[in-house]
């Protein structure tokens, strides 16, 4: 009664044209294994070969309570016996570990700062705002390699300007800079595994920096150390975890959140969340239709109501924002501010001088416009 994979056809879209909205529960995809699985129902070609109906399957029925506690004990100690296994590569964790704090200790970094409370931190409703826009490709890969950065330090500077710019107009700009939790990929190159291999990094926005450029620099900084860090544990961080009754406490704490609102009382770990997830370099058809656009559509959280998830695809980037909408009603505003954040960003690196940003009032608020 609850699959955890479901695709809808959405028809009658503004221009023309039909969108297919893929919905999988991430307890068992992550953003890799959701490019593997476009194959299912796209295709490279405008007129692919038939596929011949599969064969009548045999009757299913759903596994007895006995099966499931077996399956799920069978599983636990497997994971004990690997975790045993791994031994080795974690001494040699907890030796790389032990060189960085030496070196931290002669030589003591600029730790990441603590996130600020801000409206993004807030307890999730049950209502969304979702809005969506394109940044092209190519164009962002000219400017990281004019500011010798990578395409992801230009994503995370441009949603950071648009951020600043969204909190400064709804006077809830704090002095600290917003932190943001960045999902990173564990998976081997070429591995297509349909299951979560991902963990995630933090990386000081910099928000408190007005100039595109400088604030690039300290973004650049911070994420670069935060991947040093994170690479002197990465073969040591477990991607399959069974925890007995997981379902049940989860749910109970989600609900416990939900109904106490305490995600408003507790102080901000980070706030907002910013993924980048490559996809395809060729066209994909469904039914003998091109696809245009593939906006991600992601989760937001209790405490950190906005994500910010961006897919790339041919000459595209794709960006799509999905937010509390009692905290973000006006989520297209932040969409604005990213196209010209990116324009700013771009003519800096250019060299070229940008035009005043334009300060923009929410009661000067317009209708989103829809992308396909």
């Amino acid at each position: 009664t609850r699959p955890l994979w479901q695709y809808y056809v959405i028809e009658g879209l503004e221009g023309g044209g039909f969108a297919v909205y893929i919905k999988m529960h991430h307890a068992g995809i992550d953003g890799g294994a959701g490019m593997a699985a476009l194959p299912v129902i796209f295709s490279t070609t405008a007129d692919p070969e038939p596929v011949e109906p599969p064969a009548p399957g045999k009757e299913t029925r759903s596994p007895e309570i006995f099966e499931l506690i077996s399956d799920s004990y069978a599983k636990f100690f497997t994971q004990q016996r690997e975790f045993y296994q791994s031994w080795p590569d974690i001494g040699k964790a907890i030796a790389k570990v032990g060189q960085r704090v030496t070196k931290d200790l002669a030589n003591p970094p600029k730790l990441l700062p603590v996130a600020p409370k801000t409206l993004f931190n807030a307890s999730l409703s049950s209502q969304r705002s979702f809005g969506t826009g394109t940044l092209p490709l190519g164009e962002a890969k000219a400017v990281a390699k004019l500011t010798r950065s990578k395409l992801n330090d230009i994503v995370m500077t441009v949603s950071a300007g648009a951020l600043r710019r969204y909190l400064e107009m709804r006077n809830g700009l704090p002095d600290g800079p917003l932190i943001a939790a960045v999902p990173v990929s564990l998976r081997k190159a070429g591995n297509a595994d349909m299951n979560n291999q991902v963990t995630v990094m933090f990386c000081n926005l910099a928000t408190d920096i007005a100039e595109p450029i400088r604030r690039l620099e300290a973004i650049v900084a911070s994420s670069t150390e935060s991947k040093k860090r994170l690479e002197d544990i990465r073969d040591v961080i477990p991607t399959d975890m069974t925890w007995i009754g997981a379902p049940i406490i989860i749910t109970g704490l989600a609900r416990l959140m939900n109904e106490t609102k305490i995600a408003d009382r507790l102080p901000a770990i980070v706030n907002v969340l910013i993924s980048n997830v490559p996809g395809p370099k060729q066209p994909l058809y469904c039914a003998g239709a091109k696809m245009v656009h593939y906006f991600p559509v992601s989760i937001p959280s209790n405490g950190s109501v906005l994500n910010i998830t961006v897919q790339s695809y041919l000459d595209n980037l794709d960006f799509g924002l999905i937010a509390c909408r009692s905290a973000v009603p006006d989520i297209e505003r932040i969409v604005e501010f990213l196209i010209d954040e990116f324009d700013q960003l771009k003519r800096q690196a250019e060299g070229t001088p940008a035009p005043k940003a334009r300060k923009i009032e929410i009661r000067e608020a317009k209708a989103a416009r829809r992308s396909a």
